[in-house]
């Protein structure tokens, strides 16, 4: 390993270290993405082997976080098996890695080959992605965590809407914790809010329904939700973290999709040609940077038309506002 880490990140290493199915609940920019790789490492360098592991998180950190952080470990053998071809998914899983990268949706699609391919250890970043319980991707994490001998699960907002958010979570952490059905565990840690309320019915005339509406927690349930969570996870802001600057700028990089690459080139190199004589004007060279900016968001603007050509800047930003959850940001 060839970086120091905070202290704080060396206090979760060590909790990792301990606990094979853990939650890091740590606020943005306190380095989950380093710890978590700090601590493959550590245990690989224990046990005088490596635990094939398998990440899955959003598409837009799987290189700007993940792959930017991995080069810190040069004994990891670290690589994205996501593509937009098809045919590339299971020959990347296929081939040689430690850690492998996944994007939730392609996840869903090859949790069986990662089974067959020898995955143990499940490491699922942004894990408020599983908030759902009844999710088609939080089914899938669930099975696939229940196979594996180690689960970690990283997020600066676990439950950005409500406490019970938790539940598949601390499911696919601790069974034993959390139990199997999900009123049943919610009852001890919250209590519903019912109102009847007239709602459509699939195929036939609206009815009144009993619908929970909201949760309200009384001072036994909010510490009996803390003590589960104090038995599978930890939680730090930036304020617990005395040695982190005041202030830390970090870039996220974002990778554009085929269609947004493909524009990007095509547009570049027409400018190329169109200003190779060096005698452009100045007016026209900011209008070619114009449209080079507008490619990268996404879209590009001809005549009085809009077309949209991909999104993975906004896919970005809904990211990391979701990373970020209910707190203020400019």
């Amino acid at each position: 390993m060839t970086v120091k880490l905070f202290d704080h990140q060396e206090r979760c290493v060590t909790a990792m270290m301990i606990n094979p199915r853990f939650g890091l609940w740590l606020e943005p920019g306190m380095g989950k993405t380093i710890t978590t790789l700090a601590a493959i490492s550590r245990d690989a360098y224990r046990t005088d082997s490596i635990l094939p592991t398998i990440v899955i998180c959003p598409k837009s950190i799987m290189r700007s976080a993940w792959m930017k952080d991995a080069s810190h470990f040069p004994s990891l053998r670290v690589k994205v098996l996501a593509s937009d071809k098809a045919a590339e998914r299971l020959p990347n899983i296929n081939s040689q890695w430690d850690v492998g990268i996944l994007n939730f949706e392609q996840f869903k699609m090859h949790a069986a080959n990662l089974i067959k391919r020898g995955v143990r250890r499940l490491v699922v970043d942004e894990s408020s992605k599983i908030k759902n319980y009844q999710s088609e991707i939080t089914s899938a994490v669930i099975r696939f965590a229940d196979q594996m001998d180690s689960v970690w699960l990283l997020s600066g907002t676990p439950a950005p809407n409500s406490p019970t958010e938790y539940f598949p979570q601390i499911r696919a952490l601790r069974r034993d914790i959390s139990g199997d059905l999900y009123w049943k565990w919610v009852n001890t840690i919250a209590t519903p809010q019912r109102e009847k309320l007239w709602r459509k019915v699939k195929g036939g005339k609206p009815q009144i329904q009993d619908v929970v509406t909201g949760y309200t927690q009384s001072e036994r349930q909010r510490i009996e939700l803390e003590r589960q969570l104090a038995q599978c996870s930890i939680a730090m802001r930036k304020v617990d973290a005395l040695d982190l600057p005041k202030q830390r700028d970090i870039v996220r990089s974002v990778q554009l999709s085929d269609d947004e690459s493909k524009a990007y080139v095509q547009a570049a190199n027409a400018f190329r040609v169109e200003f190779a004589d060096g005698n452009a004007e100045k007016f026209r060279a900011e209008a070619a940077l114009m449209k080079l900016r507008q490619i990268t968001g996404g879209h590009f603007i001809s005549g009085p038309i809009v077309k949209r050509i991909g999104f993975a800047k906004l896919d970005a930003l809904n990211d990391l506002l979701d990373e970020i959850g209910s707190k203020q940001c400019l």
